[in-house]
């Protein structure tokens, strides 16, 4: 079998989808690119056992092209860093175990993995489907998963996104128990169904590149998607997810409106004297017997210092004290959902913040506070 291919369409092809591929994975065999090359089209396969990708290569018989057929499992790292290295035009010709690669005056040897030892995943969608818009459920992924806690391999559902189809509304929700971002994506489409999936596989999704829409395809065990030629399978946690509906407060009294770039310069000028150790803990105040009237934050660390900075750029709903600690990275991640104005609205008992946006109606963002120093 020897193929003829155009190094950068190729190359974007492999990468888009390998970029799975863990080259450290225990299964020698899942470090793998595993190739099925037909005479119209390439078919590839990725894994890392979480996440698994098949995409089509299509070959148009003139700058990409194939002498042959042939199934063969190659070490993905070693491959693409040979591609990268390769002028224009390549060839891949398989000699029973081996992979020779040839570019101008460049040759390669790569020997084989045992592609018979690769997985048999089947891909396909199951009969539930979801039809929707690629970049909508793209920004929707990206709207919440920050607020999944990535490091906790010990609780699986609060290093996840939870997604739910109900009443025509697809909801999109992760936790790590101190916040909760929330996004609502509305359909067409009256079917029920409610997944979870890993934080890490919703980052991978959200970094490939799909056609302009996808199918979401549910299914008992996994979640499969289709865009264009790429399919792709992903494992869901079988766990049910807790109700955060009922966790957001709807009763509040205070309420601030300030434009999104004010309150984040705030944030990045006080959190100077900060630290992790800390919890990244600012305090937002408002006094309105002084003066004069202004927002304060501040932040204070015993072995680094203390600094203050003040804004009369915000709007008030109510003449009354707040004092509110919060974590000003968890802040910064839920202000970064929406532009412009943002509504903040603290509880009476000062424990709870949701964040909201004429910007994004679809979209709120809730935070605990922090005790105080």
């Amino acid at each position: 079998m020897k193929l003829f291919l155009e190094k950068s369409r190729f190359l974007r092809f492999l990468e888009n989808t390998t970029k799975i591929i863990e080259s450290n994975n225990s299964n020698y065999e899942l470090r793998g690119a595993y190739f099925q090359v037909r005479q119209d089209k390439i078919i590839l396969i990725s894994s890392n056992e979480d996440i698994s990708i098949k995409n089509e290569y299509l070959l148009d018989g003139i700058k990409n092209k194939t002498e042959g057929e042939s199934d063969f499992l190659v070490l993905n790292s070693l491959l693409k860093n040979i591609i990268k290295k390769c002028s224009d035009s390549i060839i891949l010709e398989k000699e029973k175990n081996t992979l020779k690669i040839f570019s101008d005056l460049q040759s390669y040897e790569i020997n084989l993995l045992d592609h018979e030892r690769f997985p048999d995943i089947k891909f396909g969608l199951n009969n539930s489907q979801l039809q929707l818009k690629t970049e909508q459920f793209k920004q929707a992924l990206k709207n919440v998963v920050f607020a999944a806690d990535l490091s906790n391999a010990q609780e699986l559902l609060l290093n996840s996104v939870n997604l739910s189809l109900k009443n025509n509304i697809l909801t999109l929700v992760a936790t790590n128990r101190a916040r909760i971002a929330m996004q609502k994506i509305k359909t067409e489409d009256s079917q029920e169904f409610n997944l979870t999936i890993n934080s890490k596989v919703v980052k991978e999704l959200i970094s490939l590149s799909m056609s302009n829409t996808l199918i979401l395809s549910p299914g008992t065990f996994e979640l499969k998607i289709k865009s264009g030629n790429l399919e792709i399978k992903t494992k869901v946690i079988e766990i049910p997810y807790m109700n955060v509906e009922n966790v957001f407060p709807n009763k509040f009294n205070f309420v601030i409106h300030i434009d999104k770039k004010e309150l984040l310069s705030l944030i990045d000028k006080v959190s100077i004297v900060n630290d992790e150790k800390n919890g990244n803990k600012i305090l937002i105040e408002y006094n309105p017997s002084k003066k004069e009237k202004k927002l304060k934050l501040s932040s204070y660390w015993p072995d680094l210092g203390f600094s203050e900075v003040f804004s009369d750029n915000f709007e008030v709903e109510s003449e009354i004290l707040l004092k509110f600690f919060i974590n000003a990275n968890y802040l910064k991640e839920s202000i970064n959902v929406f532009d412009g104005m943002i509504s903040i609205f603290i509880t009476e008992n000062k424990d709870r913040m949701v964040i909201s946006s004429e910007t994004n109606l679809n979209n709120k963002q809730l935070i605990a506070a922090l005790r105080g120093h």
